[in-house]
C-alpha cells in the first residue's frame, strides 16, 4: 500500500510539473539578451555576458521569428538565425522525437517542420526571463521589452 501511494504523489508531481507548460503565445512579443551564460561542456566559443550577443533584440510573433538587433560582434545571419514558417514549442524531453538537444523542463522552438536555429531550446527562468539554449553552447537569458 506505501508503495502505491508513493506511485500517486510521483505522478502527482510529474503532472504537475507538466502542467507548468510553456506555450508559444506566452512568447510572442520582444525580448533583448540581458545575459549570456555557457555550458561547461568542453572548449567554448563564447564567454559569460559575451558581447557578441548582449544587448541583441529577438521578436517572436505568431507566424515567424525575427532577430530585430544584432551586435556589432555578430551581426543577424537572416537565413540562419530567423524562423519565416510559423513556429511553435515542443517538449525537449527524450521521449519526444522531435527533440535534438533536450533540456529537462525546456522546449524544442520548432520553425515549420524543423527546428529553428541550432536547435534552439527554451526555458522559462525565475523573474520573468527565457533561457534560449544557442549557437556555440550559449544560452541567452531572454527579458521581454516593455
Amino acid at each position: 500500500m506505501k508503495i502505491f501511494a508513493l506511485f500517486l504523489v510521483l505522478l502527482a508531481a510529474s503532472h504537475s510539473a507538466e502542467s507548468a507548460e510553456l506555450k508559444y503565445t506566452d512568447m510572442i512579443g520582444t525580448w533583448r539578451v540581458a545575459r549570456v551564460t555557457v555550458n561547461s561542456d568542453g572548449m567554448q566559443a563564447l564567454q559569460d555576458d559575451d558581447p557578441a550577443y548582449m544587448g541583441a533584440v529577438v521578436q517572436f510573433s505568431a507566424d515567424k521569428i525575427v532577430w530585430l538587433k544584432g551586435t556589432d560582434k555578430r551581426p543577424i545571419d537572416a537565413e540562419n538565425d530567423n524562423c519565416s514558417a510559423a513556429p511553435r514549442l515542443s517538449p525537449a524531453t527524450a521521449r519526444n522525437t522531435e527533440t535534438v538537444f533536450q533540456v529537462d523542463g525546456g522546449f524544442n522552438v520548432i520553425c515549420g517542420s524543423y527546428g529553428w536555429g541550432p536547435t534552439a531550446v527554451l526555458l522559462p527562468d525565475s523573474g520573468g526571463t527565457v533561457l534560449l539554449y544557442w549557437y556555440d553552447n550559449g544560452i541567452l537569458t531572454l527579458k521581454r521589452e516593455p
